[in-house]
């Protein structure tokens, strides 16, 4: 079982995870770059079925572990919460404080690509995508050069 998935159950038990410093990090990156890739879907004010799938698609690639749909869903809705209580800015201000060196530039990857999965960017996607790799310390040419990367990629499958 993920860190994900037992973070998930222990939620749904209302029992909070006992983690080893390590694995509490390892939890705090997975979950951030998690919120990176909502944020980037959430852009627009709607995250679609089709958008979930890719989420959750992604995740065994990503974060190298597999999530049930049931665990994402709940992850969904947390990160949903967490946004509609905190507002974009502070999410996007946690993220800086979450993710380190690669782990910054995984999470814009993964950004950029939910934000390319349904064929179209709307102008609130890369906006958001602005912002985050603005908050992840990501130079304009960093992230021009990322995102371009991978919407060359992405179209090769649409």
């Amino acid at each position: 079982m993920s860190l994900l998935e037992e973070k998930v159950a222990a939620d749904a038990r209302g029992e909070a995870l006992t983690l080893e410093p390590a694995a509490r990090r390892e939890l705090a990156r997975a979950m951030a770059t998690l919120e990176a890739g909502y944020l980037a879907l959430a852009a627009d004010g709607e995250v679609s079925g089709a958008e979930l799938d890719a989420l959750l698609d992604s995740v065994d690639v990503v974060l190298g572990g597999a999530l049930s749909r049931d665990a994402l869903a709940s992850v969904v809705d947390e990160l949903e919460a967490a946004l509609d209580a905190d507002g974009l800015d502070a999410r996007l201000a946690g993220l800086s404080l979450a993710l380190r060196g690669e782990d910054r530039r995984r999470a814009f990857a993964l950004a950029s690509v939910l934000s390319l999965c349904d064929g179209e960017t709307e102008d609130e996607e890369l906006d958001v995508l602005g912002r985050l790799a603005d908050a992840l310390g990501l130079s304009e040419e960093q992230a021009n050069q990322t995102f371009n990367e991978l919407a060359d990629r992405v179209d090769e499958f649409l």
